[in-house]
């Protein structure tokens, strides 16, 4: 995918596409799972940190989706 490649080359402008993308969506499954609501930005914003972080590291190896 070529925003997975954009982040790993350290686009910032992807990132925040990524966070555009997927942030609401993380939200919603955190909330389903019982997470309270005032906890639950705060975990899909770690998610999405982290799936950066291994996505630039080269630790995401795309056998799996996001």
């Amino acid at each position: 995918m070529d925003l997975w490649k954009s982040i790993a080359d350290g686009e910032d402008e992807a990132v925040s596409a990524l966070c555009a993308r997927f942030r609401q969506r993380l939200e919603f499954i955190c909330f389903r799972r019982g997470i309270p609501r005032e906890d639950c930005r705060d975990l899909a914003q770690e998610a999405l940190a982290s799936a950066v972080c291994q996505l630039r590291s080269g630790a995401f190896r795309q056998k799996s989706t996001f």
